[in-house]
């Protein structure tokens, strides 16, 4: 690519430093300051499933249903009783999503974004948050427990969640028979406004303290109660 420049010579008066701008540009500091980012925590226990191509858009996941529980004994030269199993079909549909940004040649030649490695950094981070938004939808269409019983979208400013509020959620679980993940702990995830809440519990342990050597997950604060709690900075989502 070939540039051509045209100018008009002016003839400036250079006894002092007030005359300097035909020949001082004005400098920028090439080392962009830091944006506004939050760990992405949302996706943090999940499963995830590498879907092969030509597969077609829908993917279902089967769960078997427990057994009947069997509380009589056999008779005496008596077959068992012929238990049917059962299961569930979970559907997930493929979707896509994504943005474009507009960058001319010549702007991509002559910023200070050297190779647009600050704006293509930029856009990675949006696909980032992207993800964690569409994980908290699905996180609110499943059942689900909040403060004093309320849904996602009825929750008020005083209902903040509390250690009454998480013995009644790891209730809730075990009742629904839900398997903990293999340390034995459920897994919370809190916006900062209940953050101060849970560290002022008595009872409340650091992750930075745990007795025994543990993976921490992105964002994990500590744990209180049987959940492993991680903060989530993203406070739209409402989660």
């Amino acid at each position: 690519m070939a540039a051509i420049g045209s100018g008009i010579d002016t003839v400036t008066n250079l006894n002092g430093t007030s005359q300097l701008s035909p020949e001082v540009s004005t400098y920028y500091e090439k080392v962009f300051l830091a944006r506004a980012e939050y760990e992405l925590v949302l996706k943090e226990g999940s499963q995830s499933r590498t879907h092969p191509v030509n597969e077609g858009r829908t993917v279902n996941f089967t769960r078997l249903e427990p057994i009947t529980i069997i509380t009589s004994p056999l008779g005496e030269a008596s077959n068992p009783v012929t238990c049917a199993i059962t299961a569930c079909t979970v559907a997930m549909t493929l979707s896509e999503y994504g943005l474009t940004t507009t960058h001319s040649k010549l702007h991509t030649l002559i910023s200070i974004d050297s190779g647009m490695k600050e704006k293509i950094e930029l856009v990675g981070q949006n696909m980032g948050e992207v993800l964690n938004r569409l994980v908290r939808e699905e996180l609110t269409n499943g059942t689900a427990y909040y403060p004093n019983g309320h849904f996602i979208s009825s929750i008020a400013a005083g209902d903040v969640l509390d250690s009454c509020n998480i013995r009644m959620m790891v209730r809730q679980l075990e009742l629904a028979k839900a398997r903990p993940y293999k340390d034995g702990m459920f897994i919370g995830k809190t916006d900062p406004y209940s953050k101060y809440k849970l560290l002022g519990d008595t009872t409340w342990i650091n992750a930075k303290t745990y007795s025994d050597v543990k993976k921490l997950y992105a964002g994990e604060m500590g744990e209180l109660y049987q959940v492993r709690w991680l903060l989530n900075k993203d406070l739209s989502s409402g989660i």
